[in-house]
Parts: C-alpha cells; structure tokens; sequence
C-alpha cells in the first residue's frame, strides 16, 4: 500500500510540471483580436488541468509535501486522491497522458515547425506577429479577454514560478506564438490530453 502511495505522490508531481509548463508560452503579448482568443483557448486548457487535479485530490498531496504537514490537515479544503488513482491501469493511463502534454513543450523543433512558436526573446520574436496588427487601439472587448485569466490566476502563476526557480524547467525557453494556425494544433491536442484525463474519472 505504501509503494502505491508513494505512486500516486508522484503522479501528483507530474501533474504539477504539466501545469508549470503552461508558462513557458508567453501570452502575454497582444497582437490583435485572433491571437487573444487563441490564448484565451490555451488558458482555458491550463485551467481546465489546474481543475482537474484538484478535482482527483492531487492538489491535496502537493500541499501536503510542500508544507511538511499530515495530509489529513488539508482534507478540508482539498479532497484526498481519489481511489482510482490506486489502480495500476488508471495510473500508468495518467501518467502517459501528462507525460505526452510535458513532452509536447520540450520538443524545441516541434515547438517551431509543428506549434508555431518561436523563442520570445529571439531576433524578430515579436516583428513578426506585429506584421498582423491592424493599428488598430484595442477594444475593451480585448482588454478584457487579455486579463481576465491572468487576474484570477496571477498569484498561482507567481508561486509556481518560484517553485521552478531552482529546477531545469526556470531555465527553459520562453515561447512566442509566430503562427497562429500552427499553434491552433497545439491548443487542439491540449484540449484532447484533458479530454482524455477527464474520461478516466468519469462523474
């Protein structure tokens, strides 16, 4: 029984890289209307993986870890792991699954050639998506799909941000969107991964 705990802690770490690797696209950037519901979409899916562990408990065994204390003082905030995690077959089923999101963002060529992406700091990274801007002021329509992630989620991006400060992931690439249609597929197999995490823990 402790070996499966043990397994299932580390399902819980997975899953929590999967979601830190959400930060290594910048959206940050607003280059007009399409762009912004694109990442719009994109936060959805973070979000959307965030909801999900914390749905299957796994946020309880993170909280428990990072604060040295029983995970019984967390039960009344955050529910315990769910009991299918237990199960070999769901288990492994989850692990490739957050496996496959954490190997989509560490592929550099595919990031480029298939996602559309491009180091963010590079030469050109923001000319040329400034190629599509229409001159356009942004409405407040935009404005708001901008932020209105980014305000909810602000302190929670912060503290998984300094939680990777010592880990090879703080030192990885930061990624700009250079083709909108490209990255389409990024957020569509995303969307599939969760998909897929959410059939195996059926209401």
């Amino acid at each position: 029984m402790t070996d499966v705990a043990g397994l299932v802690v580390g399902v819980a770490a997975m899953w929590q890289t999967a979601v830190a690797v959400y930060d290594l696209v910048d959206s940050s950037r607003q280059f007009g209307m399409d762009y912004e519901i694109l990442n719009v979409k994109f936060e959805v899916e973070r979000v959307r993986l965030i909801c999900w562990g914390d749905a299957v408990g796994l946020k309880s065994l993170i909280v428990s870890r990072d604060s040295n204390e029983p995970h019984a003082s967390n039960q009344v905030s955050n529910p315990k792991p769910d009991p299918r995690l237990n199960r070999e077959e769901i288990r492994v089923a989850v692990i490739r699954v957050l496996g496959c999101i954490q190997q989509a963002f560490e592929d550099t060529s595919r990031l480029q050639e298939r996602y559309g992406l491009q180091p963010a700091s590079g030469p050109g990274a923001a000319t040329v998506l400034e190629s599509e801007e229409t001159g356009i002021p942004p409405s407040q329509t935009q404005r708001i799909l901008h932020g209105v992630f980014k305000r909810a989620y602000e302190n929670m991006r912060r503290v998984a941000r300094e939680r990777q400060r010592d880990t090879p992931l703080a030192r990885r690439t930061v990624w700009a969107v250079r083709d909108r249609r490209k990255f389409t597929v990024l957020v569509a197999e995303l969307r599939a991964f969760n998909d897929s995490l959410e059939s195996l823990f059926p209401d």
